[in-house]
């Protein structure tokens, strides 16, 4: 991270989304996939544990001892791994190999061994496996029932939660409350309703169970989604992976009821502290993100959020910073490396405003949105923007994009979207020196349809930002673009050498890509 000197969120919220797929943690390769509830219809864990217990149920009628069961399993699903490559099924068939080799030869193993032997066995077959989420989020579990005491273990439903928090928070910045605590009821419905419903639809096709069971479990999602309630945590980082799960293991090892609650009870407070510190205001500042061939910009001002085009990384941007609301979402025109996001941002944020151009058409659906047209130059309440064009339709859909300043920490920024040199000469009749800004995107990538002098002139920025990716098709920058920028003595920060650009307290600061 370069450093180079220079002279709020709302409550949390419940909205009418799809739930975060909890369960998808526990799934694997999607062996059967559906339009709708395909992760309900993937190999999961819960299918696995119940048809071997089916298995075994059989060896047992079969009078067939441990270790040919033991054998005859792992083959099975070896047979099954080669089929379909779970991860599920190749721990099991490691394990119950390895279980047969522990009864044939009396190794005196028990099951916590054989887990971590099987564990290191598939970690020496594929070393990449170790960023499976399935293996993760498996082998937590299998190594924290392990070394859970009798009395943990009796409360496994109240530490699964926080187990599954932090990953969920790694991988999805956010935390569905329904959904997380739903688990235990969902797992008993496909363990004990779905995976017997296939089995017998299987065996006897003219009963027709699975289209029913499948659609009671589409409706109750979907009725979960309604009054789903998502929120943020801080996110663990470094030792504080180590220092977390090393309190729930201290928890797991509580000898009595009384201890396991007063160590849950303070796990509960540590949580409730994190939850409260994601409210910590966010500070004025300007980002630039590196989203390749695109746009995207986020503005913190006086605790609330701008937006400003979405091409990619915007959603993930703003859940880092526990961000729940978008003030103002400005699509400056309606290209694709504008707004490729934008349904995204829609799903996961609640967004008072949108500001688009009011002379093209955006397929964006919204109860307010502000058109920016000749008459309407006026935002309300709109945090200081200050809205500059356009002012006529150029009948282009690059000429016609949004043009504003903003004020934000002591610097003037002027965004102009993808506005050709025609739509600057306007701006410049029409606005003159009040054009001036410190921080200027520039316009159209870099391309030579725009950047003219006389407007670089009037705008008279101290700092530059092209947003490009390496070796684009449309080869952006153009060199004479860039050779002006530079001859004129500012700083230029393209993203395609230099990454992501932060502006906080008139500093810049550069996250390379």
């Amino acid at each position: 991270m370069d450093t180079i000197s220079l002279k709020s969120p709302s409550p949390f919220r419940s909205f009418m989304l799809k739930p975060i797929p909890i369960l998808d943690l526990f799934y694997d390769d999607a062996l059967i996939e559906t339009q709708y509830m395909s992760h309900l219809f993937k190999l999961s864990s819960i299918h696995l544990a119940f048809l071997i217990t089916l298995i075994f149920k059989l060896f047992y009628y079969l009078d067939i001892k441990d270790t040919s069961k033991y054998l005859i399993t792992a083959l099975l699903m070896g047979i099954s791994y080669l089929i379909g490559f779970s991860v599920i099924i190749l721990r099991m068939c490691i394990k119950y190999t390895i279980k047969y080799l522990n009864n044939q030869h009396n190794l005196d193993m028990d099951n916590f061994n054989i887990e971590v032997i099987t564990c290191l066995m598939i970690l020496i077959f594929n070393p990449y496996i170790i960023y499976n989420h399935t293996f993760i989020v498996v082998y937590v579990f299998v190594f924290y029932i392990a070394l859970s005491s009798s009395v943990a273990k009796k409360r496994m439903g109240y530490i699964i939660p926080f187990l599954i928090a932090p990953f969920l928070l790694l991988w999805q910045k956010e935390i569905s409350i329904i959904s997380l605590f739903f688990i235990p009821i969902m797992s008993l419905l496909i363990k004990y309703v779905w995976v017997p419903s296939l089995i017998i639809g299987s065996i006897l096709p003219f009963i027709s169970l699975i289209d029913s069971i499948a659609l009671f479990i589409q409706k109750l999602e979907a009725f979960i989604a309604i009054y789903d309630v998502r929120f943020y945590l801080m996110q663990l980082s470094g030792i504080m992976w180590i220092i977390y799960f090393g309190f729930i293991l201290f928890l797991c090892a509580a000898p009595h009821k009384r201890a396991f609650y007063r160590r849950f009870s303070v796990l509960l407070g540590i949580v409730v502290i994190s939850f409260l510190l994601t409210f910590k205001p966010l500070e004025d500042s300007v980002i630039f993100l590196d989203v390749g061939q695109g746009d995207s910009a986020v503005i913190f001002k006086d605790n609330q959020v701008i937006v400003v085009d979405a091409f990619a990384n915007v959603t993930s941007y703003l859940k880092y910073h526990y961000v729940y609301t978008i003030d103002y979402l400005i699509i400056t025109h309606a290209d694709f490396d504008h707004m490729k996001e934008v349904d995204d941002l829609l799903l996961n944020f609640n967004i008072k405003t949108i500001v688009v151009s009011g002379y093209m058409d955006y397929p964006v659906k919204h109860p307010n949105i502000y058109r920016v047209r000749e008459g309407k130059l006026k935002l309300p309440n709109s945090l200081g923007i200050k809205l500059l064009g356009p002012t006529k339709d150029y009948l282009n859909i690059n000429d016609n994009s949004v043009v504003f300043k903003i004020h934000v920490d002591g610097l003037n920024y002027l965004f102009a979207g993808d506005i050709g040199i025609q739509t600057e000469k306007d701006l410049v009749h029409m606005y003159g020196r009040f054009l001036k800004s410190d921080v200027l995107k520039v316009p159209h990538h870099g391309s030579n349809t725009s950047s003219s002098m006389d407007f670089l002139y009037h705008v008279d920025p101290s700092i530059a930002v092209v947003s490009v990716s390496k070796r684009n098709v449309y080869n952006l920058p153009n060199n004479e673009i860039i050779q002006i920028y530079r001859d004129y003595g500012l700083y230029l920060h393209q993203t395609k050498d230099s990454g992501s650009l932060i502006i906080k307290k008139k500093n810049l600061i550069n996250f390379p890509p």
